[in-house]
């Protein structure tokens, strides 16, 4: 993915992309808090994370903000627009293969719909409610 990642996207798309991805891990291993995560990297670091400059990376941060699809402050990473910011990376989980994996396809606001390993395909979970203490799930039949 990461070669296709360096290949083939703007760097934009680059750093939407690593954006998302780190956001889901850290929402797998409770460590977001809504749509925001903790984010000691410098824009250097992003450069050579994602095969850029440092000039680049910046004016990339600068048209994500831009377009209201991230914030970056205090060292967290605040994802306004999930949404927005998966189509842009054209971002998938799935490649992430992780053990007892759900692929977030939307989390917007209080509603985060999923699909895991155990359902059937034509099925989905739909969460509802604030954190995931406090989730009530129902299935539906939209695909």
């Amino acid at each position: 993915m990461w070669l296709m990642n360096v290949g083939t996207r703007t760097a934009v798309e680059r750093l939407a992309h690593l954006f998302c991805e780190m956001y889901v891990r850290h929402r797998i291993i409770g460590r977001t808090q809504g749509q925001s995560f903790e984010f000691p990297l410098r824009q250097m670091d992003l450069a050579e994370i994602a095969g850029l400059s440092g000039v680049h990376v910046n004016r990339s941060l600068q048209e994500l903000r831009h377009k209201q699809l991230i914030e970056l402050k205090n060292r967290r990473l605040v994802i306004l627009t999930w949404l927005g910011l998966q189509a842009m990376a054209e971002f998938e989980a799935s490649y992430l293969h992780v053990e007892g994996y759900a692929n977030f396809i939307a989390i917007d606001g209080a509603v985060a719909e999923i699909r895991t390993n155990h359902t059937e395909p034509s099925q989905r979970l739909a969460f509802e409610g604030g954190s995931l203490g406090t989730v009530q799930i129902r299935r539906s039949e939209r695909h």
